[in-house]
């Protein structure tokens, strides 16, 4: 549980030991350029301290947004596979007790083949 923590922590401070420099930099000398962190085109060249901290902001999202769009996507067919293991599991033990069962063995099993087949498809 101490792991997220811990981990936003760092990645707000890597990010943050680009940005700070910059912002100083910038406002101890005006003729510098405004260097945004990381490379990606920006929909404005940023022209002054605002438009630059906007810009970090801006990036810092994006970034945020495309990284839970791939982690997102990896634990929907992770937690997919679970499910479909969890389920084949569950009719394995199903069938054993059904052919344990010798007076509706024919019925139930009749009712396993078709819950077999709606969690196949």
């Amino acid at each position: 549980m101490a792991a997220l923590p811990s981990m936003t922590f760092i990645i707000l401070l890597y990010y943050f030991k680009t940005v700070i420099p910059g912002i100083i930099m910038v406002m101890t000398n005006s003729t510098s350029v405004y260097k945004l962190p990381y490379k990606i085109k920006p929909l404005l060249k940023p022209y002054d301290a605002k438009s630059y901290v906007f810009g970090c902001i801006h990036e810092f999202l994006r970034i945020t947004m495309v990284l839970s769009a791939y982690v997102g996507t990896d634990c929907l067919l992770a937690s997919t596979g679970f499910h479909l293991t969890g389920q084949l599991a569950i009719l394995k033990c199903r069938m054993k007790e059904i052919l344990k069962d010798t007076d509706g063995s024919r019925q139930g099993i009749h009712k396993m083949i078709l819950r077999h087949h709606r969690l196949i498809r």
